[in-house]
């Protein structure tokens, strides 16, 4: 197995409360992904929710939160053992981080996506071409638009 990660950053002028009420919608992260079609909260909150994903294909998979600090950050751990076939093939863990930090007089968000390849060192090369396409700048960009859109 190998560990991949992939990580992008923005500034984004506007309060961490402002960018917090956009980036910690566990609900709302569809909006921001081209390739998500719906993603739900199916139990809990904060710590321990459990969040049920689907692509636009009909694909679902669920995702449990692993951190939940309100105001600054959380992670979604998948259930890999629910994920799509062929990325159940790729990965054997993988989990996001959303971060939010004030800086200046504005905000950083910050997006992390770890996890364990089951294909080694060819499996790492894959990811890492995924990550080239995976879009984290095009989420970047939908999270400040919405975020300075909504003054």
């Amino acid at each position: 197995m190998s560990a991949v990660a992939i990580e992008a950053t923005r500034f984004v002028d506007a309060q961490p409360a402002k960018v917090w009420a956009v980036v910690g919608d566990p609900n709302g992260y569809h909006r921001y992904v081209a390739d998500l079609a719906v993603t739900q909260v199916v139990d809990g909150e904060g710590l321990g929710m459990r969040r049920q994903c689907s692509n636009d294909a009909g694909q679902a998979w669920e995702e449990d939160c692993t951190l939940w600090e309100p105001g600054h950050r959380y992670r979604f751990s998948v259930d890999v053992s629910t994920y799509p076939r062929s990325l159940r093939a790729m990965f054997s863990a993988f989990q996001g981080t959303w971060t939010v930090e004030p800086e200046g007089a504005g905000s950083r968000i910050r997006l992390l996506f770890e996890g364990e390849t089951r294909l080694g060192i060819v499996g790492k090369g894959l990811v890492s071409a995924m990550a080239r396409n995976a879009g984290l700048e095009e989420i970047l960009d939908a999270y400040e638009a919405e975020v300075l859109g909504s003054d």
